[in-house]
């Protein structure tokens, strides 16, 4: 397959790793030619290696195979693969272990100030059926693995059993991860009920994102962070009118939005509250069988002076007596269970959180702002009580600002799944950390592409002032590229149905602050031509009719004219209006050719026709 050059993934001093495929000979040297803190003058940020390739080349499952190795402490052996990490042991010497299949190396060649330890293995395949597993050695970075792409993959969970006063090394922050066990720490957090598996998600990212909002604020990072949380109200059906003696719900519901006639910013959300609740109990619970067991006679008038509050507390408590009544007669027919019960608890618990809370108008009017600094856990209380005052149909949505873009948004998304598992990285005793990012820049406007790798760096010397980081990435954006010298940079490529390390872009071109434009134009990234292949048949279509008949050009001319004004590339524009001049001026030659020939005609055949008659 050719030779690997400088696949730097240890940290400094730069070790160079070169493997020459047809000799099965494994090179290992100082790389003398490195820039020591090229990616960070502090050493903070020792190096970031791309892997960048074609979709199906392979990315992901290196990353994969890396937190496997993190995560179980071994691997199936059936894998051929060469392994290498280092172990700092002082300021200038480090242990260098190599894992490798031994029909891959048959040959090491290393300087005498490297320290090398072996590992070679072989495929056994036991009694059973597996292949044995290799253990590996005390691997004692922790890894973080980060992933926004959300396509429903199963992320395995390593559970570790870890002795008393280790951390765990696996620190997965991955949307298909934490979809599967945000459920999990609610259920913990609470100690009742469980929320839907989505909205569960939705309802940690806004808790981690407040956590870091509220946390990282003294941090400048390259936009500002927001100052208020919006709670934007939605719009929601009226609940249906239920007539009959026993419509409880909907006298509930009238009872509590008589109290609530005041058109303050706190009514209008309890209204919205209350009624998209009854809207969804309609939904899951049929009267026409359960009409019979409501007991209460509807006199829902408190006396006394209490405030408006405290009386639709008390109503929503009374609703509540009336579930859990119905509840214990464990009747088969009705669906129901402890949720409807829990979701007016969290109503309650909004209600007594807003009241006498100051909160304002947001921007467009349909909705609440709330500052974020100082209000960390009144919102988090707010937010956990939201989110399960309300089954599939949510009345509100939380939002940061109106002016904030989808890449801003994803960065802060980015950012406090980092920052939520900052402390217990803090407290790990080890000083490294391994990070690896699948395709991070998923999501993000290709201005916000450019600025990706210089922000993560600030991101996380910032969030981790006291570690060294190695980041290992994937990409599909040849943008990110423009960043990383090509010695950081591996390429794969499928060749002939077998997926390959190459050399680097064509005619070996660096990456480093290389055009932009240049990294999309090579044929590693893009094959054929720089524009949409809608675009192209469409330009095709104009050269076939060019190269046509001129009364099919003369058809179609004002059609032609309006296609080649909308290119936007000059080039092939002005070629094209080009071709189109060209056919109208031959024809027009050809035209005035055909006028002469029938003067000439006409002017033989009056000679012919004077002939004639002189003879006559």
């Amino acid at each position: 397959y050719g030779v690997m050059k400088k696949l730097e993934l240890n940290f400094d001093p730069v070790i160079t790793y070169s493997y020459d495929f047809n000799n099965k000979k494994f090179i290992i040297r100082k790389n003398r030619n490195s820039i020591k803190n090229f990616f960070d003058p502090s050493g903070s940020i020792t190096n970031i290696t791309a892997i960048v390739g074609a979709n199906g080349a392979g990315k992901t499952s290196t990353l994969e195979f890396i937190k496997e190795i993190y995560g179980k402490k071994s691997f199936s052996s059936n894998r051929k693969f060469i392994m290498v990490y280092s172990e700092k042991v002082s300021n200038n010497k480090q242990k260098n272990y190599v894992y490798y299949h031994n029909s891959l190396i048959e040959k090491i060649e290393k300087n005498d100030e490297i320290q090398l330890i072996e590992y070679p293995y072989s495929e056994k395949m036991l009694k059973e059926g597996s292949y044995n597993h290799v253990k590996l050695s005390d691997v004692k970075t922790p890894c973080i693995f980060f992933s926004n792409i959300f396509d429903g993959s199963f992320e395995e969970e390593y559970k570790e059993k870890l002795p008393q006063g280790k951390r765990k090394q696996i620190y997965n922050i991955s949307t298909n991860f934490l979809v599967r066990t945000d459920r999990e720490i609610w259920k913990r957090s609470l100690g009742k009920g469980e929320i839907d598996q989505i909205k569960d998600y939705n309802a940690s990212s806004v808790l981690r994102q407040l956590e870091f909002i509220s946390g990282f604020d003294n941090f400048n990072l390259n936009f500002n962070l927001p100052r208020h949380l919006y709670v934007r109200f939605s719009r929601v059906t009226s609940p249906y009118i239920i007539k009959g003696e026993n419509s409880l719900p909907e006298s509930y519901r009238q009872a509590i939005l008589n109290l609530l006639k005041d058109e303050n910013l706190h009514n209008k959300f309890i209204e919205l509250m209350v009624n998209n609740y009854f809207y969804e109990l309609l939904e899951l619970i049929d009267y026409k069988k359960v009409k019979t067991l409501w007991k209460y006679n509807g006199e829902l008038n408190h006396s006394g002076d209490k405030n408006t509050m405290t009386r639709v507390i008390q109503l929503l408590s009374d609703w509540k007596l009336e579930l859990e009544r119905i509840k214990k007669l464990q009747e088969k027919s009705i669906m129901f269970d402890n949720y409807g019960i829990e979701q007016v608890d969290a109503m309650i618990n909004l209600i007594k959180l807003l009241n006498g809370k100051e909160i304002t108008l947001g921007l467009d009017r349909r909705g609440i702002k709330i500052e974020i600094k100082n209000e960390l856990e009144f919102l988090k209380e707010f937010v956990k009580n939201f989110f399960l005052s309300f089954q599939n149909r949510p009345y509100a949505s939380f939002e940061w600002s109106n002016s904030f873009s989808s890449g801003q948004k994803a960065m802060i998304d980015l950012y406090s799944r980092f920052y939520s598992i900052k402390k217990e990285i803090d407290s790990n005793e080890c000083h490294h950390i391994l990070i690896l990012i699948d395709e991070g820049e998923v999501y993000l406007h290709p201005q916000w592409q450019k600025s990706f790798i210089s922000n993560i760096i600030t991101f996380l010397k910032r969030l981790f002032p006291n570690k060294i980081t190695q980041i290992i990435l994937t990409s599909n954006s040849p943008i990110l590229l423009s960043d990383l010298p090509k010695e950081c940079v591996i390429f794969l490529k499928e060749v002939n149905g077998e997926v390959k390390i190459v050399d680097g872009l064509k005619d070996k071109n660096p990456t480093f602050a290389a055009n932009i434009h240049s990294l999309f134009s090579d044929s590693f990234f893009l094959k054929g031509d720089l524009i949409g292949d809608f675009a192209k048949s469409k330009i095709n279509w104009l050269i076939n009719i060019l190269n046509d008949d001129i009364g099919t050009i003369r058809k179609n001319e004002e059609v032609i004219r309006k296609m080649i004004n909308m290119i936007g590339e000059p080039l092939i524009k002005n070629k094209l209006l080009s071709m189109l001049e060209d056919q109208l001026k031959i024809r027009l030659i050809n035209v005035d050719e055909e006028i002469e020939h029938l003067k000439r005609r006409i002017e033989k055949l009056e000679g012919k026709k004077g002939f004639k008659y002189q003879n006559d």
